[in-house]
């Protein structure tokens, strides 16, 4: 494969808009004296009142189906030009950030499939999980157990004591009663 083609099925893989409905979004204005924004409860307000929730549902419906067809094609697509760019006759650094980005776009796959929505059946979501999952050195059960669970409680850190699925997340009192290096290292950790 040449490397133009290359190029064209990178920029398809990663740049390529998605075909949805578009809503149309109220403008956002600003106060010119103070140069504020409008708040976003006032934005979404405006959202409510232009399109219902019921039609927001609807326009999402085709979305929300899994097709075998479309998950196929999407992920041999992405097989297929990992291996082309695995072929690359290219400096070693440039082939590394494009399988990096290849392994990325199969992680986004694979968590679908740990989810039961990439195929239409949960078989066929396990079977080519566990594949993708060897690819991305990530096994598919041990992966999809604990970050089901982070779906289950986000945002509820005392249901998630153990933090499965997340970067452990202290409550405030839990941070109150840490000493400062405690503090310091947590900060680092939590935003590199």
């Amino acid at each position: 494969i040449s490397p133009p083609i290359c190029l064209r099925a990178f920029l398809f893989l990663f740049f390529s808009p998605p075909k949805q409905t578009k809503i149309k979004m109220p403008s956002v204005t600003t106060n010119q004296s103070s140069g504020s924004f409008q708040k976003p409860a006032v934005l979404a307000d405006k959202i409510k009142q232009q399109v219902s929730e019921a039609e927001i549902l609807q326009r999402l419906k085709p979305f929300s189906v899994s097709s075998d067809s479309r998950a196929w094609s999407e992920l041999l697509l992405t097989l297929s030009v990992a291996v082309a760019f695995y072929l690359l006759p290219v400096h070693v650094v440039i082939k590394v950030i494009l399988i990096t980005l290849i392994k990325l776009r199969l992680f986004v796959q694979f968590h679908d499939m740990a989810h039961g929505s990439y195929f239409s059946t949960f078989a066929m979501n396990k079977l080519v999980g566990r594949i993708i999952g060897s690819i991305n050195d990530t096994p598919f059960e041990q992966w999809r157990g604990p970050h089901n669970t982070h779906h289950q409680h986000l945002a509820n850190v005392e249901q998630n004591k153990e933090h499965q699925g997340e970067l452990p997340t202290w409550t405030v009192t839990d941070y109150a009663n840490a000493s400062p290096v405690a503090k310091f290292i947590y900060k680092i950790y939590r935003h590199p």
